[in-house]
This record gives C-alpha cells, structure tokens and sequence, in this order.
C-alpha cells in the first residue's frame, strides 16, 4: 500500500470525488481483514468489523487529520472494533496476534509446564498491549509479533526508520517492566 495513493485518495473521499472511496477499499481490503482476522480469529465476525470500519471511516473522514497516518487511523478503528468484539463475546483474541502453536515456540518442545508458562506470558502480553500508545502498539505488532523487517514496518507505518527505532524500543521497555511487576524475569 503506497501511502502517497492513500493519501491522495483520503483526499479525493474527503472532497466526494466519484470512485474515491471505492478505491480505498480496494486498496485497504486485505490489510483490513487481515487486522481484523489477527485479533479475532472468526472470518464472518472480521468481515463484519471490516464493513463497520468502513462505515466509520466514511461518517469520520472529515475528522481525520490528514497530516496523520491514515493506515495508523484505520488500524486504530479495526483494533478497537476488534476488542469491543472480543469483550462483547467473552472471547479471546486470536491465537495468531499473540498466541503461537506449540511448535512455534522456541524450545517447548510440547513441554506442559514450558507451554503453560508461555501460555500465561502471552495472555499477560494480551492483556497489556492495548495499553501501549497507538505508535508504540502497531510498531511492536508488527516488529515483534508478525516479525517484519524495519523497512518494511517503516513502509507499512510511513514512519521514519529512527521514529520505528524509538518506539520499539519504548513498547519493550514498557513491557519488560510491565513483566518485571509481574514476577518474569
């Protein structure tokens, strides 16, 4: 997603240009699921969150500040439509944000008590990271949990490579506190 296009076309939905926000959408759709589909885990339940971003995004569009992030925007609509479906649900959030499988986790080797510790570290992470400023939590998403490259987290936040670097490092210096007050080490 070239945010330059976005960019332009934020404009183009703004001024009511014919096609614009279609075009959004085309342009968005995918990371829009695929947000949804990280947090949630249900197909039907993402693209219901999808359609009500949308829906946001056009009531809000003349809110939005147009110097800002719009992807950071979106994605901040998409997460917390997420989490009000979670606790709505009395779900847990999908096993892909936080939660990897047996076999992903380095050195478990399907050991009980090894998963039951990762399991309880993941849940404390679940539990924190919608704490962290909006910034700080789609950099360490996408840095630490889907393991993208600086770059490419850069192209992905239109953040500059020292303002990834920045809050990289704050969102894991917040989280190895938070799991200190917690008896990790």
């Amino acid at each position: 997603m070239d945010s330059r296009i976005t960019d332009q076309l934020i404009e183009d939905v703004r001024k009511n240009k014919a096609g614009a926000f279609s075009e959004l959408i085309r342009q968005t759709q995918r990371f829009a699921y695929g947000t949804a589909y990280r947090i949630t885990r249900s197909p039907e339940d993402s693209k219901d969150i999808v359609q009500e971003a949308y829906t946001r995004v056009w009531k809000h569009i003349g809110q939005f500040n147009p110097k800002s992030s719009f992807i950071n925007w979106f994605a901040s609509i998409l997460r917390n439509l997420s989490i009000d479906w979670i606790r709505a649900h009395g779900k847990q959030p999908g096993r892909t944000l936080l939660m990897p499988e047996f076999h992903d986790v380095p050195g478990a080797e399907r050991q009980p008590d090894t998963i039951l510790e990762n399991t309880e570290i993941l849940d404390l992470i679940r539990a924190w990271l919608p704490g962290l400023p909006d910034g700080q939590q789609r950099v360490f998403i996408l840095r630490d949990l889907e393991n993208l490259s600086i770059r490419e987290v850069q192209a992905e936040t239109g953040m500059s490579e020292p303002s990834v670097k920045t809050n990289l490092w704050l969102a894991r210096k917040k989280l190895r506190e938070f799991l200190l007050s917690r008896g990790y080490s």
